[in-house]
């Protein structure tokens, strides 16, 4: 799951046993898809100098534990923010940082939310209705073909 989860155990006060692990791999951490928001700056703004220093102040590294400690977020950018006590002295989020500096970003693909759908669909097939791993991944792979050919044609 994700940090969400976190906030919303607080908020509902759930008295819950909760532990987290990094993503197993073969020699190392596993790998897992970096989420999160992006800030952009459109090419044609009158504002640019302006909108660069809204980025940088709130993305700076305080504002970033602002923002975490308010939204229950355990997802930090910068790497000063990570190292905090906030993060390093509780073990959920401690992990939930590891992980994210195991992390890598998703490839760079307007259809990537569409691409993401279906690999979500093969890895909720496998866990929670029985598929076959091998079966669903060739699922999600002859309908990730399919995003990409749509484009193609479109083009």
């Amino acid at each position: 799951s994700g940090d969400w989860l976190l906030k919303r155990i607080a908020k509902e006060k759930r008295k819950v046993d909760l532990a987290a692990y990094l993503f197993p791999g073969p020699h190392n951490i596993g790998k897992s898809f970096m989420g999160g928001e992006f800030l952009a700056i459109n090419a044609a703004s009158k504002h640019k100098k302006e909108a660069q220093a809204f980025i940088r102040f709130i993305t700076s590294p305080e504002n970033q534990l602002r923002f975490c400690k308010a939204s229950f977020a355990s997802n930090p950018s910068s790497k000063k923010t990570q190292a905090d006590p906030y993060f390093t002295s509780d073990p959920i989020r401690d992990i939930f940082v590891r992980q994210l500096r195991a992390s890598e970003h998703p490839p760079v693909d307007p259809d990537w939310v569409y691409i993401e759908d279906e690999i979500e669909k093969a890895v909720e097939n496998v866990i929670f209705h029985g598929g076959l791993p091998g079966m669903s991944l060739r699922d999600a792979q002859i309908a990730i073909t399919k995003i990409h050919r749509h484009d193609t044609e479109a083009k």
